[in-house]
């Protein structure tokens, strides 16, 4: 390789080459390079990856040639070649000690590249890189040669799994015992296993590799560079804000894995996204390749991007807001000046048994009509012993008109249902495997159901099921009375789990309310064929104390919430995406904050919006918040502005955290803490401030958007809404009018910000 002038020069040995490896800038774009092993001097290896931007013909045809070597090359072999390693080479490469590498791990198999993550000794990641795949590479294979790096540093490598049961390839001394379940893996020796590999994937910001503690000097001068170097500084501020990979070794996240598993398939989900993101991205740099421009992905052509307005609009907006507060006196009535008035009307006061009983009428029907009633509970909420009735109407159990008598009907026959579902399988359970069940190949079928979903033994899914209840209803609400051990709620019924459970449950042993709830879930999901949550049936027969209420009770607020627990956790990705929109528009201060710790996946809220901030109140304050829930009609998603309430309350101590694991640490620890009454007070007021500051950020977007078309038409591009039926521009004497233009195309562009605000609100009409 041609040498330089440069103030460093050394000789270093090249072991290790393989080209087309890719790190991702951004969504758009990933970075082309090759993977090297260097030997710098005896029993000294670095791995590298240098950006093929830098690397000149001449140089690309030396990597090529140690890459037909096709794996390592051993260091007291007589192959490898020696070259000049300069400052130009390593201010455009990502290095670290091959002896400080502890694991790597494996994204998921795709037809054309393979995808992995190193981490080192001190527990940080290197970015994913994705290599491609040559002709008739398998993974494994792929991942073989990895692991024949570390034979040149007397190290093994064994494979084993992760919390959410993806592949990890760790690296260890020669003397070092393995795991019993672990596989040893060496070059030439490793088993073909089952492409399905698990996955995780972790972009890593850049500016990690500064805080690496046993980088060489080369390293982190390359880190440092890199985030200047030309070709990647416009890009560095739309590097990926994933998160699934770095989180998963935090304590407080195996907790909330281990305690629910959506959010285990939820970090599945949005690892998958985030890697068909950077191969769409490899794609698409691979067809700029040539073009010697990283940055020129879609022409040169004006565009509009309405993410380059928001940030600016709403703080326009707090600044007007803080200067209105500040100037509003006696003459604004007189100057007809706008008065803001957010408060809430919550009395803090709940609904009386005394008041509720003067709701009827002698026939035993509601002289109120039922938004009277819902806004009553809505301000108010209710006290406990009116709940066992008020509830029923809100989770559509009675009618809103329906006499006493008719609600006597129908309490009896759905207790007649209730009992004869229970009875269906207990049946089965005492009759043992060979039981039949009526449409049970719908029931197997069924996307939603448990683990054992595949059993088509019924007896079997059946017992697997309540077993798996039973160890969900051992944990749940312990400390409450009804669900503790006290002995008037002793049960002769003991569950198979009790002995099996590495549980202390010395203190709070299997009972006759605990019992209910498991028949309930079971119950549930023989009639669903869907996972039940002992959480939120806890409250609702903590209620109504029968199992015929409480079940379809909990099945009307499940058919609400049930999407929460889908396999594929797209209603949680959807919520989550809603609330970040939504904390933006109303603190843009503690979004930024959560954006520069590379938070925005808001991980943190996912068991609030799981379970319905179940676990964040007391366990009667939470039947306040879901009777709140159920009374209102004012949107579909009031459960994100209590979310963002909560947030906005503990503003200023999340301010003084300033990682991950430490937000979701102390978030964790609000639970059981928050006071209710304030929460549904500060909800009420951020729903009406949305509402207001969503009409002025509209019409606000609207008026930059007719900027940008006015700028279009004046460099001579039209507009297909302003092109008449013969195919010419409409003049309309000489006037456009671009402001109902620029408000069609932002409302029929269902991405914009409007439109996914407008999701958060059954008030608003976009089309106004």
């Amino acid at each position: 390789m041609e040498e330089t002038n440069e103030s460093f020069v050394s000789k270093v040995r090249l072991l290790y080459s393989r080209t087309n490896a890719f790190i991702q800038i951004n969504d758009d774009v990933c970075l082309p390079g090759v993977l090297c092993i260097f030997e710098e001097s005896p029993k000294n290896y670095v791995f590298s990856w240098v950006s093929e931007d830098k690397i000149s013909e001449e140089d690309m045809k030396v990597y090529k040639g140690v890459e037909k070597f096709n794996g390592v090359i051993l260091p007291d072999s007589e192959n490898g070649i020696y070259f000049s390693y300069n400052d130009e080479l390593i201010k455009n490469s990502i290095s670290a000690p091959l002896n400080d590498i502890a694991s790597f791990s494996t994204t998921i198999p795709t037809e054309w590249y393979v995808g992995f993550i190193l981490q080192l000794n001190n527990e940080l990641y290197l970015p994913t890189f994705f290599v491609q795949k040559k002709q008739y590479e398998k993974d494994i294979d792929f991942y073989s040669e990895l692991a024949s790096w570390f034979s040149i540093v007397g190290k093994k490598v064994y494979k084993t799994s992760n919390d959410i049961g993806a592949h990890i390839y760790k690296v260890c001394d020669e003397n070092d015992e393995i795991p019993e379940s672990s596989i040893l893996v060496a070059k030439g020796q490793t088993k073909k296993e089952n492409s399905d590999i698990g996955k995780i994937l972790e972009e890593a910001k850049f500016n990690i590799f500064l805080q690496f503690s046993k980088v060489t000097q080369k390293g982190k001068e390359a880190a440092a560079h890199i985030l200047g170097a030309p070709v990647s500084m416009p890009l560095v501020p739309l590097l990926p804000k994933s998160f699934t990979y770095s989180i998963l070794s935090k304590e407080e996240v195996k907790k909330i894995c281990n305690e629910y598993e959506a959010a285990r398939q939820y970090l599945r989900l949005m690892s998958k996204e985030m890697q068909e993101k950077t191969l769409n991205a490899i794609n698409q740099t691979i067809n700029i390749r040539n073009s010697n421009s990283y940055q020129k992905i879609k022409g040169q052509e004006m565009k509009w991007q309405e993410e380059k307005f928001i940030n600016d609009i709403i703080k326009s907006m707090d600044y007007n807001e803080q200067f209105s507060s500040f100037t509003q006196n006696e003459d604004n009535v007189s100057q007809n000046i706008e008065l803001l008035d957010f408060s809430s009307r919550r009395t803090g006061k709940p609904i009386t048994m005394e008041q509720w009983s003067k709701f009827y009428n002698d026939e035993g029907r509601l002289i109120k009509n039922e938004n009277e009633i819902r806004d009553l509970i809505y301000y108010s909420g209710l006290e406990n012993d009116i709940r066992v009735d008020a509830w029923k109407y809100l989770l559509n159990i009675f009618p809103w008109d329906s006499t006493k008598e008719k609600r006597n009907e129908i309490n009896i026959a759905l207790k007649e249902s209730y009992d004869s579902l229970k009875q269906q399988w207990k049946n089965i359970l005492n009759n043992g495997p060979t039981s039949p069940m009526e449409g049970s190949e719908e029931s197997i079928n069924n996307s939603n159901a448990g683990d054992e979903r595949f059993e088509t033994d019924i007896y079997k899914r059946i017992t697997n099921r309540k077993f798996r209840i039973e160890k969900d209803v051992l944990r749940t609400d312990r400390t409450i009375p009804m669900f503790s051990s006290n002995p008037e709620n002793r049960s002769s019924d003991k569950p198979e789990i009790y002995d099996d459970l590495e549980i202390d449950t010395s203190h709070a042993g299997w009972n006759s309310n605990l019992e209910s709830l498991r028949d309930i879930l079971v119950s549930y999901t023989f009639l669903e064929n869907d996972n039940g949550m002992s959480d939120l049936v806890a409250p609702i027969f903590g209620v109504f104390r029968n199992e015929s209420d409480s079940f379809w009770c909990f099945n009307e607020f499940m058919e609400r919430y049930k999407n929460n627990f889908n396999r594929n956790q797209e209603e949680m990705k959807n919520q989550l995406s809603l609330l970040l929109d939504l904390l933006r528009i109303m603190d843009i201060e503690l979004y930024e904050h959560f954006e520069k710790l590379n938070c925005h996946h808001l991980f943190f809220c996912f068991k609030w919006l799981l379970v319905i901030f179940k676990r964040e109140f007391d366990f009667y304050d939470c039947m306040r918040i879901w009777e709140t829930l159920w009374s209102q009609k004012k949107s579909d998603y009031y459960q994100l502005f209590i979310a963002v309430a909560i947030l906005k309350q503990n503003k200023a101590q999340l301010f003084e955290l300033n990682e991950f694991d430490t937000i979701l640490k102390y978030i964790n620890d609000l639970s059981g803490k928050i006071q209710v009454e304030p929460t549904l007070s500060d909800t009420e007021t951020i729903y009406k401030k949305f509402i207001y500051r969503y009409k002025k950020f509209k019409v606000s977007l609207i008026n930059e958007k007719v900027k940008f078309m006015k700028e279009e038409h004046n460099s001579g591009i039209v507009h297909m809404e302003v092109i008449d039926e013969h195919g010419e521009e409409e003049q309309n004497n000489g006037l456009l009018d671009f402001t109902e233009l620029a408000k069609n195309e932002i409302i029929m562009d269902q991405t914009s910000y409007v439109n996914r605000l407008a999701k958060l609100s059954n008030e608003i009409e976009v089309s106004n």
